[in-house]
């Protein structure tokens, strides 16, 4: 029964993106549990004729996988896109970079990692569409959807029930806490009071696109994508990425990662572009944020390999939050 209400609130959520059942989809994926086997002709024909999807592999991109993939969806003309955030600002880049022309699909959807306003700046540059999100999880399904009007998170209460808490007691609107959810219609498998292990704040605001649903600030994401300092800041990796994004685009790749309260070590693949500006930049930025309360650790490497599944960690913490 869980299963059906979850395919009825996608197929509702979904409308907010232009998203039909019967909409063209292309995906920039990389969960093997999502991606079907194509390995048969009836497969392909299933997928392209029934289905109407295209499935692209997001764990290894280069010039020459990206370039396919241009070829691809300019043929297959989705009216949907949903891919991981990072892989997509990746083929944005590089659309932008070599003038390529790309079909213009009504929406695209990034989930699974956190879209910094500059990298959704790009992709929307890029394709000429909007770029919207939802917050999900395998266990729960959709949680929180992004709006197509004022872009603002609304709590999925048909199935859930969220809160957010600190050390298990409600913090105030606005302030940073623990995601706790309750799934309002898994009886085989009750959750209840499931912390999930991601962090974001609640508001009071109404938004004006005129949803009754209570709006969620998904803005820090995962909990080891938060860096604690010695004296208790919390700094939310998302902010930390969106203005290295923007000032010190000579780096191909860069890695945050706390190993303990006091240390925070950096990984720094060079780009093409690179220049000392890069990383007199970055030193800035690592000081306005941390004020120099933990030691910081940077090394050069050849890559940062992405996970299985085919995302890129940005941020990693170990530290647990206060």
């Amino acid at each position: 029964m869980r299963n059906r209400i979850k395919t009825a609130e996608m197929v509702f959520f979904r409308e907010w993106f232009q998203w039909y059942p019967e909409s063209k989809v292309a995906y920039l994926w990389g969960a093997p549990m999502d991606m079907p086997t194509m390995n048969s002709w009836r497969s392909r024909i299933r997928s392209r004729l029934l289905e109407r999807t295209l499935f692209l592999f997001a764990s290894m991109l280069n010039d020459e996988v990206m370039n396919q993939y241009v070829q691809q969806l300019n043929d297959f003309k989705p009216e949907i896109i949903q891919a991981y955030s990072n892989p997509m600002y990746i083929l944005a880049k590089f659309i932008l970079r070599k003038k390529l022309s790309i079909v213009q699909p009504k929406t695209i959807i990034v989930t699974a990692e956190l879209c910094s306003p500059v990298q959704r700046k790009v992709i929307e540059e890029a394709f000429k569409c909007s770029v919207l999100s939802f917050y999900g999880a395998r266990e729960a399904g959709y949680i929180a959807v992004q709006c197509g009007q004022e872009k603002n998170f609304h709590i999925n209460s048909h199935g859930v029930f969220l809160e957010i808490l600190r050390n298990n007691k409600p913090v105030k609107n606005g302030e940073i806490g623990d995601v706790v959810l309750t799934d309002l219609h898994n009886y085989a498998m009750p959750l209840i009071r499931y912390k999930i292990g991601d962090v974001a704040s609640l508001d009071t605001k109404r938004c004006p696109c005129g949803s009754e649903l209570p709006v969620l600030n998904f803005m820090a994401g995962r909990e080891t994508d938060v860096f604690v300092t010695p004296d208790g800041d919390m700094i939310p990796g998302v902010s930390l990425c969106d203005r290295v994004v923007t000032d010190c685009s000579g780096f191909a790749q860069l890695q945050f990662i706390q190993l303990r309260q006091d240390e925070l070590h950096i990984k720094m693949v060079k780009g093409n572009k690179y220049t000392e500006q890069d990383i007199i930049n970055l030193d800035d930025i690592l000081y306005e944020y941390f004020q120099g309360k933990i030691k910081i650790i940077k090394s050069y490497v050849d890559d940062i390999p992405k996970d299985k599944s085919g995302k890129t960690r940005f941020c990693l913490s170990y530290v647990p939050l206060p």
